[in-house]
C-alpha cells in the first residue's frame, strides 16, 4: 500500500473518529438538557411540597392556639365547678351544726338588744339591765328541738 491510500485510510479514520467524538459530544449534551429539565421538574416539585407543609404548619398552629384557649377555658370552668362542689360539701358538712340548739347562755345574750356606740354602753349601764336568768330563757327562735 502506498503512502497515499494510507494517507486516505488515514483521513477516513480521522473523520470517523471526529464523527464518533461529535455525536458523544451531542449525547452527551442532549443527556445532560435532558438532566436539568428533570432537576427543574424536581426542584418544583419540592417548592410546591414545601409550600403545602408550611400551608399546613400554618393552619396547625392556628388550631393549637384554638385548642389552647380552649383549654384554657376548661381549667377555669373546672376550677369553678370543683369549687362549687366544694362549697355545696362544706354546706352539707355545715348545715347540721347550724341545725342544733344554742346553749342557754348564747341563747340569753342574743335576747338583749345590741349596744350601738358608746352612749348606747353608758345608758345600758345606767339603766341596770342584767342578764335574765336561766328559768327565764327566750323561746328558741331558730324553731328547733333541744338536742339530748
Amino acid at each position: 500500500m502506498s503512502t497515499s491510500t494510507w494517507i486516505r485510510l488515514g483521513s477516513v479514520v480521522a473523520v470517523l473518529v471526529l464523527l464518533i467524538w461529535a455525536w458523544g459530544v451531542h449525547r452527551q449534551a442532549g443527556l445532560q438538557g435532558e438532566m436539568i429539565k428533570l432537576q427543574a421538574e424536581s426542584i418544583e416539585q419540592l417548592q410546591q411540597s414545601v409550600e403545602q407543609v408550611l400551608a399546613h404548619s400554618e393552619r396547625a398552629s392556628e388550631q393549637m392556639g384554638y385548642l389552647l384557649a380552649m383549654q384554657s377555658e376548661v381549667r377555669v370552668l373546672s376550677a369553678g365547678q370543683i369549687e362549687q362542689t366544694r362549697s355545696i360539701q362544706r354546706e352539707k358538712d355545715v348545715q347540721p351544726w347550724a341545725d342544733t340548739v344554742l346553749p342557754a347562755a348564747v341563747q340569753r345574750l342574743r335576747s338583749r338588744p345590741a349596744i350601738i356606740g358608746a352612749d348606747g354602753y353608758r345608758q345600758r349601764l345606767r339603766s341596770g339591765d342584767a342578764l335574765r336568768a336561766e328559768s327565764e330563757q327566750p323561746q328558741d327562735e331558730r324553731g328547733s328541738e333541744p338536742a339530748d
